[in-house]
């Protein structure tokens, strides 16, 4: 489990010689009745709270939730604890005795009066919270029994119990798996996607919870947790669903392969045994083989991994993730469950799954479509089909197919491409982005350097005149004016706010902001009329400017700003000119509008965020839309859309991975996902399919390079 550790008594252990301690007066049961006697709480409900949360066995450290003890003492309640017991910090921890002393302690005063074990129920939810409180009262009913490893042996008879409020709750229509019920996760716990269409999902990893199942679905429910798996699997094989498949939980300790992992928590410590029973093992491996048919991800040990095996991204060779993590630990019998699993896996059928996107790049008369290979759990993919529409032309391939090149299209005929992979068992199909034939997608691809310098096909500055400051590194960026002449005359910024023409006709420019010898000045955007703009500095400020005597555009409405802090990137704005977005140097997208409120409010973007970290680079829309991508420093392009829309498809490009290198991206007019990016040496990088690129201006080993255009 990849978690942020609370702690009030959180970094004091309950160590198995504290246990031993115990036993030599008596063990857990003893202590148990000693405390229930003297705090006056049933016996039965003190040993239920501690099988719930520690079986009755020693516990290697605190719970998920910083929770203490075989009582779960948490961290907000600990200081309480330790006022109505008089036991310190320490002894929570390490005494078993005063920890059970304790948490009697905390249930006697929140039990005013009412008699039976039922009456006790609100006192258990507050300590142990809702979920822990279902869990203590089905242990309840049941009763339990087991020897600990120290060989005592204790009885729970079971009790006369209600099933209460929460035990009965039916599996709920948002679970991905039909046998797990919905306990979802605080939306702060987890990242927003479209897999297995943005990212593919390819493995499964194998937690621990480091704590009881309750404790675990409560952890990933608090909003400060951090921290979240996508399942939850209990020792008597109740399955909770925590996080969507398609969303990215954050457990594995390393991005990439949360990215592309279904996490699962198992109910237990890693290093305490008892905790992993047949109905877990049975449970979870059912769930595993359901991934397996539903994504194709194969059952065997190089796709299902314990946490112990991820690497940690910051130290190569050490692993266990960035915490070094060593779940599920050495009572997990691998080759018990990959048996159950692959054996169930066996059993169900095994249909084919397209996977991220079909991507078409439209030619002259033609146009060729990639796609990525399909998965499927056991059967083999036997071929692929792909139908161009209007017409229904037809290619069929064999498994080994990834591309179709259709000729004899019309040119200005708008085309949508379907893939659909096949397999003994069935048949799934995927539709690409529509696309148009035309004889030149765009007219010309430039570059601009860090001197001023534009540059089409690697030629010398664009003719027609601009600003060039020869040694001066004071360019920041260029856009062309939108319209018929675009690409061919537009408008240099340079890092003061200065706004200068280049290209022919020459522009006037009309208002905007200079700010002399401060650089502050980080990006413009054209209205889509080509009339004015705005520019953008660093702190967030949006100014308008207007050229040729056209009026100045309205102020903006429900901008972000950031007063003293560098952070604002760069600037868009929406195909009808009702307001735009304004990226910041962490990924964050925040909106506003143009003459009337924002149409997508700030915060309310779903999008890749790198807290801390200034790393994002460029930002791109999708034509007549709201959603588009990111373009961070490595080069990757991260899709967003406003929130209840779904995200573009994820888009493979040249990627620098720990080299900030990239700093510019641009869509091919009329696609969603061709285009190219721009590193800071001047080289030009095709994605989507997009005409590869020759002759560009290239400066190796200096980074001049600031952003490219087309038109």
């Amino acid at each position: 489990m990849y978690r942020k550790l609370l702690a009030v008594v959180g970094a004091i252990c309950l160590s198995a010689g504290t246990a031993q301690d115990a036993g030599a007066t008596g063990g857990y049961l003893v202590a148990m009745q000693a405390a229930a006697r003297s705090r006056h709480v049933p016996i039965a409900l003190v040993e239920a709270i501690a099988y719930v949360n520690s079986r009755w066995e020693p516990l290697p450290g605190p719970a998920i939730d910083g929770g203490v003890g075989p009582m779960h003492i948490l961290p907000t309640l600990a200081p309480e604890a330790i006022a109505r017991s008089g036991h310190d910090a320490a002894a929570l921890a390490r005494d078993v005795a005063a920890n059970f002393d304790a948490g009697a302690a905390l249930l006697a005063a929140r039990h005013p009066s009412g008699s039976g074990l039922d009456s006790w129920r609100p006192a258990v939810a507050a300590t142990q919270g809702s979920q822990g409180a279902t869990e203590v009262f089905g242990v309840l009913r049941t009763g339990a029994q087991r020897t600990t490893a120290a060989g005592e042996l204790i009885v729970l008879d079971p009790q006369p119990v209600s099933l209460g409020p929460n035990a009965a709750s039916s599996l709920s229509t948002g679970s991905d798996y039909p046998g797990a019920t919905w306990v979802g996760a605080s939306d702060a716990n987890f990242t927003p996607d479209n897999r297995p269409y943005a990212d593919t999902i390819d493995m499964i990893i194998i937690h621990d919870t480091e704590g009881s199942y309750a404790s675990a679905i409560q952890e990933f429910q608090n909003p400060d947790a951090a921290a979240s798996a996508h399942y939850v699997v209990s020792d008597t094989g109740q399955v909770a669903q925590a996080v969507h498949e398609r969303d990215i939980a954050w457990h594995a300790g390393n991005w990439d392969y949360n990215v592309r992992a279904i996490g699962i928590e198992h109910e237990g410590y890693a290093w305490s045994p008892g905790w992993y029973t047949p109905a877990m093992y049975q449970a979870s491996a059912a769930l595993a083989a359901s991934i397996c048919e539903r994504y194709g991800v194969p059952m065997d040990r190089a796709h299902v991994i314990g946490h112990s095996e991820v690497p940690d991204p910051n130290n190569p060779g050490q692993y266990g993730g960035a915490g070094h993590h060593t779940d599920p630990g050495p009572y997990w019998d691998w080759t018990y469950y990959m048996g159950l699993a692959q054996a169930d896996a066996n059993a169900l059928p095994s249909p084919p799954h397209m996977v991220l996107q079909v991507v078409a790049e439209a030619q002259d008369q033609g146009a060729t479509v990639y796609w990525q290979p399909a998965r499927s759990c056991h059967a083999p993919i036997t071929g692929y089909r792909v139908v161009a529409e209007p017409g229904g032309l037809t290619q069929t391939l064999p498994a080994t197919g990834s591309q179709a090149t259709f000729t004899g299209l019309q040119d200005g005929t708008s085309y949508t491409f379907t893939v659909t992979a096949v397999d003994a068992d069935g048949t799934d199909s995927l539709a690409g982005l529509p696309v148009t034939p035309d004889p030149m997608p765009f007219k010309s691809l430039q570059t601009v350097d860090a001197f001023g310098g534009i540059h089409p096909d690697g030629s010398a500055p664009l003719g027609g005149g601009g600003p060039y400051w020869s040694n001066w590194a004071i360019a920041q960026v260029a856009h062309p004016q939108p319209g018929a002449n675009s690409p061919n005359s537009g408008l240099v910024m340079d890092a003061w706010g200065g706004l200068h023409s280049f290209g022919s006709p020459a522009l006037t420019v009309q208002g905007g902001a200079y700010w002399p010898q401060w650089d502050i000045g980080r990006d413009f955007a054209w209205l889509p009329d080509g009339t004015g703009g705005y520019v953008l500095d660093g702190w967030g400020g949006l100014h308008p400017f207007a050229v040729n005597g056209n009026p100045e555009p309205p102020p903006v409405t429900d901008n972000a700003y950031w007063p003293s802090w560098d952070i604002a990137k760069k600037v868009v704005i929406f195909s009808d000119g009702s307001g735009g977005y304004v990226l910041d140097g962490w990924g964050g997208i925040h909106g506003f509008g143009i003459g009337r409120p924002a149409p997508v409010p700030n915060g309310t973007v779903q999008n890749s965020y790198w807290p801390n970290w200034n790393i994002a680079r460029d930002i791109a829309l999708l034509p007549n839309s709201h959603s588009g991508y990111v373009l961070d420093g490595w080069g990757g392009i991260q899709p967003f859309a406003p929130a209840g829309q779904p995200l573009p498809p994820k888009i493979a490009g040249s990627y620098w991975p720990k080299w900030d290198i990239a700093r510019s991206m641009w869509l091919v007019p009329g696609s969603a996902t061709a285009g190219y990016t721009l590193d800071g040496w001047g080289g030009v990088h095709p994605f989507g399919g997009a005409p590869g690129q020759i002759g560009n201006y290239y400066t190796p080993n200096e980074d001049l390079s600031l952003n490219l255009f087309g038109g």
